[in-house]
């Protein structure tokens, strides 16, 4: 297998184009933030992509996000995120790339390296407890 050097020069310009969905994606859910600057995001988002989706070593599971938020995520977003793995692979698998097409590569790094690096911004966290005299009627 080549190096990771030569690896992200070889495929580089298929990778910004799986960059910018993924971007645009987050940009689309107003509920969700990243929490790391742009060019951090993107090279952490090549170095999983590779190690993960090409090297086939199993992800970290150290979140951010609480278990309560995380778990919130997943049941809100994983349908999504599943939906844009689908179309990760179909550009690359249109491209004869086979990033996506290992034997153990499925939505769950994606689903994971997403949960990493964004915050949830949820405004009916704090909402308080309805009224007592509003539910005795």
């Amino acid at each position: 297998m080549k190096n990771k050097i030569q690896w992200f020069y070889q495929h580089r310009l298929l990778l910004n184009i799986l960059y910018k969905k993924l971007k645009n994606w987050i940009s689309k859910n107003k509920e969700l933030i990243l929490i790391v600057e742009n060019n951090e995001f993107y090279n952490s988002f090549i170095y999983m992509i590779y190690i993960e989706y090409v090297q086939n070593i199993k992800p970290s599971n150290n979140n951010i996000l609480s278990e309560f938020d995380l778990e919130y995520f997943e049941l809100k977003y994983s349908s999504d995120i599943i939906d844009l793995y689908i179309e990760f692979k179909n550009i690359c698998n249109n491209h004869c790339y086979n990033i996506f097409n290992g034997y153990c590569c499925n939505s769950y790094n994606l689903i994971n390296f997403i949960s990493k690096n964004i915050n949830l911004i949820n405004d009916n966290q704090y909402e308080e407890e309805p009224d007592k005299h509003y539910l005795e009627y």
